[in-house]
């Protein structure tokens, strides 16, 4: 499970992060912190590694989120944001911000 550091320097073991989607870095990221490195081991030594993980696994490792995506207005027509503007809510329930770009 451990990766293979003995190159970490060299760049070139890199090149391909540059091609990666959100969730390939996302999980190169991972991959490589102990405490998850510890998690695995465990599942795989109780045998669970092909089971789904517990809702709070997934908290704890950020595959899953708080809240549910929704729409910026309470009856909005579609769910984009009109007018290049985006909208910034603060994760522990403030208030929102709305930024013209």
């Amino acid at each position: 499970m451990r990766p293979d550091t003995s190159s970490w320097r060299n760049h070139e073991g890199y090149d391909y992060f540059d091609g990666l989607p959100v969730e390939g870095l996302a999980w190169e990221c991972l991959r490589r912190q102990e405490p998850y490195q510890a998690h695995y081991s465990r599942l795989v030594t109780a045998g669970d590694e092909a089971a789904p993980l517990s809702k709070e696994a997934e908290s704890r490792w950020g595959l899953r989120f708080r809240c549910a995506s929704g729409s910026v207005r309470r009856r909005a027509r579609c769910f984009l944001v009109p007018g290049g503007r985006s909208i910034h809510r603060h994760p522990h329930g403030g208030t929102r911000t709305s930024v013209r770009s």
